[in-house]
């Protein structure tokens, strides 16, 4: 992922540095303010510009979401998980993240129906099952099986 202003965002991420990660991603959504080339007439080259911004701005999003939880901080990523999944109901990464997010706040009751509400929704939009990763999710957190769980060091308290 190129990105755009992230700072080095995904190596800190990929380095553990959580703290760093998370400042580098704020930099690069903060650059990217309501729908991008807002009107202006757009042609296929400015289509797939605002096209691409989009996607990396949700990868980013995406990112922030991984290394906020990776810190303990999993009640302040709900409303927004429940926003994201609201507002982009076909990314399916939403999803899981939305499910590990309650499971690792104790919260355990309220990530199964998350695999449920995404189930109608994927099939009528696209026909298909929840993919490989959320079922594997749905059924790691049906078995509480400790990978979700996050290591002594990274755990905060409430």
């Amino acid at each position: 992922m190129c990105g755009f202003g992230a700072g080095g965002a995904g190596h800190q991420r990929s380095a553990g540095r959580f703290e760093a990660a998370l400042d580098g991603f704020g930099r690069a959504l903060s650059l990217v303010r309501g729908p991008v080339l807002d009107g202006t007439p757009e042609g296929p080259v400015l289509t797939r510009f605002s096209t691409w911004v989009e996607e990396e701005r949700l990868a980013f999003l995406e990112l922030s979401v991984d290394a906020s939880t990776a810190l303990g901080r999993h009640r302040e990523v709900i409303s927004l998980l429940n926003t994201l999944t609201a507002e982009y109901p076909l990314r399916k990464s939403f999803y899981r993240q939305l499910m590990l997010v309650p499971y690792r706040s104790e919260l355990r009751a309220e990530a199964l129906p998350v695999y449920r509400s995404a189930q109608p929704v994927l099939r009528s939009a696209l026909g298909l099952e929840p993919c490989r990763s959320l079922r594997r999710m749905h059924q790691a957190i049906l078995t509480s099986d400790r990978l979700l769980d996050l290591p002594v060091a990274s755990r905060r308290c409430p």
